[in-house]
């Protein structure tokens, strides 16, 4: 039976189907160290170790792309794409080579862009693709650009087919890397996802200030953090009390004022505005008077 294809991929990733090729192990996530971008790809031939390279079909023609690893899921998480074949010596030789002939390309590509007033753009890459078939620049720009005769321009005199690719500022960031306020690298680099929309109602369940400063990265955009965090903020938010719920400790009534999410801390307020501090985990609701009480105490009723 012939298999459907899944976002251009010539194998199944099972979402479709579950056919023999379908066999664990066999899926791999793969990085172009050009775009950042990930992929994933089916490969049964032999084994791929980690951070080897692969010939891969891309829709803009072959390329050699990173082995990041493997996965078990059949689940299509990023685009897939087709493993050609393991990179030989001559493959990776070649790749050198033609980020080289890249680097003088983009130099050509600031020079021809100089020519060009009336284009506000920012080159943030170029890349010479394995078979070399064409080029492809990467850049940031304001507005649409009508870039037409610039392509013709470079054209003439790289002598190679064109591609210019329009991307946000968050791409941006992805591909240039560095490390972010937590000290790690940044999401977008290290998870290589779209986070899709990132909320203001996000910022809200996560108890942060919409008019903070600090929630935005280098590239201007709210934290891709806030968006990988956010459905266990969802889920932890169920288990604790809400703002102005009632706390019976000892027999006196206390009000929730404030609640950490992460330590499941309460800030409690007396009637006298008294405030103590208590731990969500040694408390339990009791459904049938809509209150909080110290577990193992569901006894207690309040006046």
């Amino acid at each position: 039976m012939e298999k459907t294809n899944c976002n251009g991929c010539s194998h199944c990733c099972g979402k479709h189907s579950e056919g023999p090729n379908a066999e664990k192990g066999h899926f791999y996530i793969l990085r172009s160290d050009f775009s950042k971008q990930l992929f994933q790809g089916f490969y049964e031939k032999t084994p791929l170790e980690v951070d080897t390279f692969v010939v891969c079909k891309m829709p803009q023609g072959l390329d050699l792309l990173r082995v990041i690893g493997a996965r078990n899921s059949r689940y299509c998480q990023y685009d897939f794409i087709d493993i050609m074949q393991c990179a030989t010596n001559d493959d990776i030789k070649k790749a050198e080579k033609l980020q080289k002939e890249s680097v003088k390309a983009g130099k050509i590509f600031q020079k021809i862009l100089a020519q060009h007033k009336n284009l506000d753009m920012k080159l943030v890459s170029s890349h010479v693709l394995l078979d070399e078939t064409k080029i492809i620049f990467l850049f940031t720009a304001e507005e649409r650009v009508d870039f037409r005769n610039l392509v013709k321009d470079l054209a003439l005199s790289l002598q190679y087919r064109i591609e210019l690719w329009q991307i946000n500022t968050r791409e941006e960031t992805r591909i240039l890397g560095g490390l972010a306020v937590c000290g790690r690298e940044f999401c977008c680099r290290s998870i290589g996802r779209d986070t899709g929309n990132i909320s203001m109602k996000m910022l809200k369940e996560q108890s942060h200030s919409p008019n903070s400063s600090k929630l935005s990265g280098p590239c201007g955009r709210l934290f891709c953090c806030l968006a990988y965090e956010h459905q266990q903020y969802v889920e932890e938010k169920k288990t604790l009390p809400k703002l102005g719920s009632v706390v019976v400790l000892n027999d006196q009534k206390w009000h929730v004022r404030e609640v950490n999410i992460l330590s499941r801390v309460l800030v409690l307020v007396g009637q006298e505005g008294s405030r103590i501090y208590c731990s969500a985990n040694d408390l339990e609701q009791n459904t049938e008077l809509n209150i909080w009480v110290e577990k193992n105490n569901q006894a207690l009723e309040t006046n």
